[in-house]
C-alpha cells in the first residue's frame, strides 16, 4: 500500500537519466516482498527501479513538446484497483534554452540609390525563437562586423527594421554585405547569423535640358608614383541620354581637386 496519493516533482529538460523522485510503498505481510512497476505513462522517457522505487529518466525531456507528465505507479504484489495500491507521479519539465532564433526568410539582393535619404527604411528582418517561456524566446537584433556597413546603415534592436543613417555619397563603394545577428536573451545566449547583400547606384546629377552625364558619379583609381607625365589614367564614359544631330563636339574639364596642376 502506498502512504502517498499523489507526488511532485520537477526535471530540467534535456537530461537524460535524471532523478526524478522516489516513491514508498508498504507491504503488510510477514515476508514483505514489493517490486514497483510503472502501470501507465510514458515508460520510454521514464524508468523505475523495481527494488527501491526511485524514478528516472531514460532520455532528456523536451519543453516545447510536453511541459508535464503523469505516471502512475504500481506493484506486481497488489494489482487490484483499492485505495492506496497506486500512486501519481506528476512531473513537470523545467523549460531551458536550448533553441537559437531562426530568421524567417532569406533577404534578397538590395538595390539603393546613392541619393536614398537618410532614415530610409531598407528591409524588415524577423526571426523566431521557439523555446516555451521567457526570456529564452525574445528575440533582439544587431549589426556584426563588415567594415563600414555600420556607418551607413544601422538595425532597430526590437523590431529588426535596417535604415540608412548617413549619406551614401560619401561612399565611392557599391556594395555592402551586412551581418545580421538576431540573438535570445535567454541563459546561455543562442543566436543566428543572416547577410544582407546592398548594392549602391551611383546617380550621376546632370540638367535634364542637356541629356548628357558620365557613366558614374565617382571613379576610384590607382596610379603608380613613377607614372610619367602623359601616362593615360582613365578613360571617362559620357552618356547621351537624348537625340542630338551630328557630331556634337565636347569638352570636359577638371573644376576641382587639381590646384598643383598635377
Amino acid at each position: 500500500i502506498f502512504t502517498r496519493e499523489e507526488y511532485e516533482a520537477t526535471v530540467p529538460e534535456n537530461v537524460p537519466d535524471y532523478f526524478v523522485t522516489d516513491v514508498m510503498a508498504i507491504d503488510p505481510d510477514t515476508i514483505k516482498k514489493i517490486t514497483y512497476v510503472i502501470h501507465q505513462g510514458p515508460t520510454d522517457l521514464f524508468r523505475i527501479d523495481e527494488n527501491s522505487g526511485a524514478i528516472y529518466t531514460t532520455r532528456g525531456l523536451d519543453y516545447e513538446k510536453d511541459s508535464e507528465h503523469i505516471l502512475v505507479i504500481g506493484t506486481l504484489e497488489n494489482m487490484s484497483d483499492t485505495k492506496g495500491s497506486t500512486t501519481k507521479v506528476i512531473v513537470k519539465v523545467e523549460d531551458r534554452n536550448d533553441i537559437p532564433p531562426v530568421f524567417t526568410k532569406i533577404p534578397p539582393p538590395i538595390m539603393l540609390e546613392d541619393d536614398t535619404p537618410i532614415g530610409t527604411s531598407v528591409y524588415d528582418l524577423e526571426a523566431t525563437d521557439s523555446d516555451g517561456t521567457a526570456p529564452g524566446n525574445k528575440v533582439r537584433y544587431e549589426i556584426i562586423g563588415r567594415g563600414k556597413a555600420t556607418k551607413y546603415f544601422q538595425i532597430d534592436p526590437d523590431t529588426g527594421k535596417l535604415k540608412v543613417t548617413n549619406d551614401l555619397k560619401k561612399e565611392v563603394d557599391t556594395e555592402y554585405q551586412i551581418d545580421v545577428r538576431a540573438y535570445d536573451l535567454g541563459e546561455p545566449q543562442l543566436s543566428s547569423v543572416i547577410t544582407l547583400d546592398i548594392y549602391i547606384q551611383h546617380v550621376a546629377t546632370v540638367a535634364p535640358e542637356v541629356g548628357l552625364r558620365f557613366a558614374d558619379n565617382s571613379y576610384s583609381i590607382q596610379v603608380a608614383e613613377n607614372a610619367t607625365v602623359g601616362t593615360l589614367i582613365k578613360t571617362l564614359t559620357i552618356v547621351n541620354s537624348r537625340a542630338h544631330g551630328g557630331n556634337i563636339p565636347l569638352r570636359c574639364q577638371i573644376t576641382s581637386g587639381n590646384a598643383e596642376g598635377k
